[in-house]
């Protein structure tokens, strides 16, 4: 396997509690805006930040934080996961037909997808067909990406997941999402809430 981008996990016991996600109450589908035609869409790019998730594990109450890179070539997306020492948790790669996990001295595993993968091994989902859209500040229509408005910070709706740009940052011509709230209801794992700061942006 190539080489990938890596993000680091931490149990959020041992550095403080984050607060939980906290859903908005209103959510409209993102409009257009002179800001957001600004945006552009990319095919490849490389994408590293930092994340908090809260989440259900075998009915108790989880939290996790870390930091984050994104290794995105067209329609196939490699992460890495690693601990606070850089040690190797899991390495994923997403095509659009199925979604692989590595682990060190475990056997290699996937599924259809890396929602269903993530969950199933992690114990929350990492929504990967639909970050390679809402990382860059874009929801798909059909095929096709729309931009979000940098105005407008209200939730819009995707799947069973609700999706925030709640901050942008960068320039004209270079605008994207700084802060990115994501959340969503199981019935089988419970309320999920994700929380994406962009810091690194590398189109190529």
């Amino acid at each position: 396997m190539r080489s990938l981008l890596r993000v680091t996990v931490l149990p959020l016991a041992a550095l403080g509690i984050l607060s939980t996600l906290q859903s908005c109450s209103t959510f409209q589908p993102p409009v257009a805006s002179p800001a957001n035609k600004q945006l552009r869409y990319h095919e490849h790019i490389g994408i590293s930040g930092r994340f908090s998730v809260s989440y259900q594990q075998e009915g108790k109450p989880s939290t996790a934080q870390g930091r984050f890179q994104w290794q995105q070539r067209s329609d196939e997306v490699d992460i890495d996961l690693l601990s606070p020492l850089g040690q190797t948790l899991a390495r994923i790669r997403v095509t659009p037909r199925i979604a692989v996990l590595e682990r060190p001295g475990q056997p290699t595993q996937s599924a259809s997808n890396a929602s269903e993968l993530t969950e199933q091994l992690l114990g929350w989902a990492i929504p990967a067909d639909g970050l390679r859209y809402w990382l860059q500040g874009f929801t798909a229509v059909g095929s096709e990406p729309m931009a979000a408005s940098s105005t407008h910070t209200n939730g819009f709706h995707a799947g069973d997941w609700t999706i925030r740009f709640v901050s942008w940052q960068g320039q004209p011509g270079d605008h994207h999402p700084k802060r990115i709230d994501l959340s969503r209801l199981s019935p089988t794992t419970g309320r999920l809430g994700l929380r994406l700061v962009i810091d690194g942006w590398e189109p190529q």
